[in-house]
């Protein structure tokens, strides 16, 4: 496995629509599509339509052995590449937040703690109308989790009457944007066993991994980011790939999806969960049992733009990034937890479900935030 950390900031205004332009407010999102990197960095490579790709080409962008991941918020160190929290954490209406997270409208109050539910499930003599859902991105900074937001502003414009060149009555556009030298941190990662080779290819064909600008079109003023290539095994940037260690003694582990990822029935229906067959299927002959105890998951609409054609994409429906399984396990005849670990270790870096190169499918095995969160806030966290 190759890894390369991808560090991009925003050089001038941008926005990322959240759904094909409808209405007159523009939302953007929070993060950077792995798939907006992906098409980027393959129209930078010298090919053409009419111009047949090389097997260069086709292995970086069309194999699935080279994946372009989401571009996640960072804080001030630029150090940290945030995570979805997930659909499983839950925090007090009165006060939500981590407790060491000031409270955004009320000043030098803090947070009563975030309590998740996925590995004991929801207790009895809890009041869930309590309680509240805690979207967002966090960092995990040993021995705390803090929330991450990027800032964001709008900026408001008028369509131009072309006959009378004044602005026209009623025609006023709001976009949200992200503001200048706003930072986000994601990885380019080949599974293959030449995945050096690949990776120096296409960055040859660049010709550089410091300072690749980057043109993101927004209206008539081209919003940029600029984007910085560093080796993961020489940079100083926290790592974004853990091993796993070890496994739960109870024969359970976690899956969580730190990405949106499409996964598709026999009948190529979209799926709203990780089926336990996919389960089996991708650890083919280390377990010969598996069960979804617990989940919590939602499905998410995904949509695009296609810049070639100049209209929107086929919809496609994911699972929502942040969404969690607790799934329990019987190792096949004659394996190890040993031949587990190893199994979805190499599970942990190629991904589940379609369209690995573009982002999708991004996971987490055993996600610490599951363990260090489930208890109830007034027992600690």
């Amino acid at each position: 496995m190759k890894e390369y950390i991808l560090t991009a900031e925003v050089v001038e205004p941008i926005c990322l629509a959240k759904r094909q332009e409808a209405g007159n407010i523009y939302e953007t999102l929070d993060y950077i599509p792995g798939r907006l990197i992906w098409g980027a960095l393959a129209s930078l490579t010298g090919i053409r339509p009419g111009k047949k790709p090389g097997d260069e080409f086709l292995e970086v962008f069309f194999s699935d052995n080279v994946i372009f991941s989401n571009l996640y918020p960072t804080d001030e160190t630029k150090a940290f590449r945030s995570k979805p929290i997930p659909l499983s954490a839950r925090a007090l209406k009165e006060a939500p937040g981590f407790k060491e997270d000031e409270l955004p409208d009320l000043p030098g109050r803090y947070g009563k703690g975030i309590w998740d539910w996925l590995m004991d499930g929801i207790p009895e003599d809890v009041v869930k109308e309590e309680y509240e859902k805690y979207p967002g991105f966090y960092i995990y900074d040993p021995p705390n989790c803090k929330k991450v937001s990027i800032p964001k502003f709008y900026l408001t414009q008028h369509e131009r009457d072309s006959v009378r060149g004044v602005s026209k009555e009623g025609r006023l556009f709001v976009r949200e944007l992200f503001q200048r030298g706003e930072a986000f941190l994601g990885f380019i990662r080949s599974i293959s066993a030449d995945g050096d080779k690949v990776l120096e290819w296409l960055f040859g064909e660049i010709g550089s991994k410091a300072g690749i600008n980057l043109e993101i079109p927004i209206g008539r003023s081209p919003g940029r980011i600029n984007l910085t290539v560093e080796d993961a095994m020489s940079c100083s940037k926290h790592p974004l790939y853990k091993e796993l260690p070890t496994l739960n003694s109870d024969g359970i582990f976690t899956i969580t999806c730190v990405s949106d990822t499409i996964v598709l029935d026999q009948f190529l229906r979209p799926l709203k969960y990780v089926p336990k067959d996919l389960v089996l299927r991708e650890l083919y002959g280390v377990i010969k049992t598996c069960e979804v105890i617990r989940h919590f998951s939602a499905a998410e609409v995904i949509r695009g733009w296609s810049g070639v054609y100049q209209r929107p994409c086929e919809d496609e429906v994911a699972i929502a990034k942040g969404s969690a399984f607790l799934f329990k396990y019987g190792l096949g005849d004659g394996k190890k937890s040993e031949d587990l670990i190893r199994t979805l270790n190499e599970l942990q870096k190629r991904g589940l479900g379609l369209r690995k190169a573009e982002g999708f499918g991004e996971i987490s095995i055993n996600e610490t935030f599951h363990h260090e969160y489930k208890r109830c806030p007034e027992e600690g966290r």
